[in-house]
């Protein structure tokens, strides 16, 4: 993922961004801290003391502090192990359960790298939006669309005797949305691509 991402930074197909060597750098940084993050071990046993600060664990944890300059590793460790909850306008440090300092770890890489997203869609869009080929009356967009999902697949879901996948209503419920917006996505496209022609 990162080769493939550093190669379309290098390639004409990313404008100014691409050529902004401390923009490619935070980008490639903060997602390689995310991965690593990924690699942080939870285990259960003292609450407190969850998150697994030896073997490639600890290398993990030292990756996504270096990666995202932070000075201390027992910070990282700290945010993942506890959170912090005010009781009588006094702060109380608590100490998460392993399950609650998992929640933590993911919820954690999944923040950092929506904010990641959101962050290059700006940039995408002021790139967009200035510069010789812009017309300042047009009105342009950037969007992204998402019509596939991926689903993990419980074994009860399957049907033992032709090894077909049962739906649920959930499933059903997402692809009526995924057939909606790819309607409304051809729809969009097409008429634009009329009045074009």
């Amino acid at each position: 993922m990162l080769v493939a991402m550093h190669r379309f930074f290098n390639s004409d197909k990313a404008g100014r961004i691409g050529r902004n060597y401390d923009a490619v750098d935070h980008i490639l940084g903060v997602t390689a801290a995310v991965l690593h993050l990924g690699n942080i071990e939870i285990q259960a046993g003292k609450e407190g003391e969850s998150c697994v600060t030896s073997g490639a664990s600890g290398k993990a944890l030292e990756w996504v502090a270096k990666l995202w300059k932070l000075p201390d590793v027992g910070k990282l460790v700290a945010a993942i192990n506890h959170e912090t909850r005010e009781v009588n306008k006094k702060d109380i440090l608590m100490n998460l359960s392993s399950e609650k300092a998992e929640e933590r770890r993911d919820t954690m890489a999944r923040h950092v790298y929506d904010s990641l997203f959101v962050w290059i869609v700006e940039q995408c869009s002021t790139e967009l939006s200035s510069g010789p080929k812009c017309n300042p009356g047009g009105n342009y967009m950037l969007g992204v669309l998402d019509i596939f999902g991926f689903e993990f697949v419980v074994d009860d879901m399957l049907d033992a005797e032709s090894g077909r996948v049962l739906n649920g209503m959930d499933q059903y419920a997402i692809n009526l949305c995924n057939e909606v917006l790819q309607q409304c996505f051809i729809n969009v496209v097409f008429n634009l691509e009329q009045v074009l022609y």
